[in-house]
């Protein structure tokens, strides 16, 4: 297993590599990644620079790195955003 991935992928991707890295990372592992907030938009602004398939899959990914019984995480809010998490499992 992998100590750590950091994401900086196709915003509608960020699924797919979360998936692979739930099960390449090791428990207590990171996850790092970049532009978790697309500018702003995923919180509500209006910038629309992503696609609504970005939006819709980048606030599942937010919402299943704060799921408690998974991850320890943080959402830092950059002008992007940048979710850092601890794998609980």
């Amino acid at each position: 297993p992998f100590d750590a991935v950091f994401i900086d992928h196709n915003k509608a991707g960020y699924i797919s590599v979360l998936e692979w890295a739930e099960k390449n990372i090791r428990k207590g592992g990171l996850i790092i990644a970049d532009n978790t907030l697309l500018w702003g938009e995923v919180a509500g602004g209006a910038v629309n620079r992503a696609s609504k398939k970005q939006l819709e899959v980048m606030r599942d990914f937010n919402l299943r790195l704060s799921d408690v019984e998974k991850y320890t995480s943080i959402l830092v809010p950059t002008s992007e955003g940048l979710s850092i998490a601890v794998k609980e499992f």
